[in-house]
């Protein structure tokens, strides 16, 4: 008995030195020096030639392979999950119905059909009930509504529309980070060969690197291949960013996601039997370990938003692995990315020798493997 209470007590303690320790964690303890020409300009061809660091969570150990040798990693029977979220022309030119004065927006987060959570080109108020007309040639008028409620963003009502998602891809420009181009040498360029549902402002970059070809390769293996829809849109608070708040006090911004019936049941039976989960980036990820927390380590088919931030202290994982891009620093994907990787020192290390040996980074760069 005294040694289980001794053990109790020790670990208590262990636990809340642990707590302490992670509540004064600073965005600067999440960071490397990026230099700019490691950042490529366009997607790598072919997709899979791309380069992929692979690091062992539990060793720390380092390997440096192509992305197709993916396959040397996967066992009959294990599983791969990918976001078939397709990215859509989120950027709309319009006009104040009353002054004409110019205003940009991005349709970040669908709240409903026709009611969107914008992100605006400037800093300014925009008043609740001002009208602007949005759009090239096929005009379409769109309310204010309010602030969000994170303070980042405006909720913009359009009018009815049939066929908002063709008109907003006609009238729509895709939203480029300024490091990019700002003009795409191929629409496909910025999505993942299996995008299928329409809402994202950006595609989840890990699973750009797949062929139909390697797919193929992976399904004769006997591996599963899943997915799920998480739609890529956020309206963050910069706060953790600009250190006005410790990393464990941030608040995600809600995403709308999806899992249906057999992506549940395939994800339930592969840990059933003792395989691996292969989370393909970071929006497959926080779907899957969003509904396995909801539900005791379960995943059940289900549509619902979530907010969930991964950061030191988190656990457990449903994932097994996970297939992430090279993140930029002082974001909470290199968070979510140290957390998984089981130390930040580590996988700050890997992310230096990947820097070391000039692999790509962000959209069209290499990716990390963490298994």
């Amino acid at each position: 008995m005294e040694n289980n209470i001794l053990w109790y007590f020790k670990n208590s303690l262990h636990l809340k030195n642990k707590e302490a320790e992670i509540s004064k964690m600073n965005i600067k303890d999440f960071t490397y020096n990026l230099p700019t020409n490691l950042v490529p300009k366009q997607i790598c061809e072919p997709r899979d030639a791309a380069k992929m660091i692979v690091y062992h969570r539990n060793s720390q150990e380092i390997e440096h392979r192509i992305f197709s040798d993916i396959i040397e990693y996967l066992s009959p029977g294990d599983c791969i999950v990918l976001n078939n979220t397709k990215v859509f022309p989120c950027v709309l030119r319009g006009v104040n119905c009353d002054t004409g004065a110019q205003l940009e927006i991005k349709l970040t987060s669908r709240k409903s059909r026709l009611l969107w959570d914008c992100s605006i080109e400037s800093i300014r108020s925009l008043k609740p009930g001002t009208q602007f007309l949005f759009g090239k040639n096929e005009k379409l008028k769109a309310t204010v509504i309010e602030k969000n409620s994170f303070g980042t963003g405006y909720l913009f009502q359009f009018d009815e529309s049939e066929e908002f998602e063709d008109w907003t891809n006609r009238n729509g420009e895709f939203y480029l980070p300024l490091y990019l181009p700002q003009k795409l040498n191929h629409e496909q360029d910025y999505q993942t060969i299996y995008a299928t549902q329409w809402g994202s402002m950006q595609p989840p970059v890990a699973g750009m690197h797949f062929t139909d070809k390697l797919l193929e390769r992976i399904r004769k293996m006997g591996v599963n291949i899943v997915f799920v829809t998480l739609h890529v849109g956020r309206l963050d608070k910069m706060d953790v960013i600009h250190e006005r708040i410790s990393v464990a006090e941030h608040k995600m911004y809600e995403e709308w996601y999806c899992i249906n019936d057999e992506t549940a049941k395939i994800l339930n039976e592969t840990k059933a039997n003792g395989k691996k989960v292969f989370a393909i980036g970071t929006t497959a990820m926080r779907t899957i370990e969003s509904v396995a927390k909801k539900h005791n380590g379960k995943i059940i088919a289900e549509t619902d938003w979530t907010d969930l931030y991964i950061y030191p202290g988190y656990s457990p994982f449903f994932s097994d692995a996970m297939i992430s891009n090279l993140q930029p620093p002082l974001t909470t994907n290199l968070i979510l990315a140290c957390t998984f990787g089981k130390s930040v020192e580590g996988v700050l290390n890997m992310y230096k020798e990947a820097v070391k040996k000039e692999y790509g980074f962000l959209e069209f760069g290499d990716c990390a493997l963490y298994i």
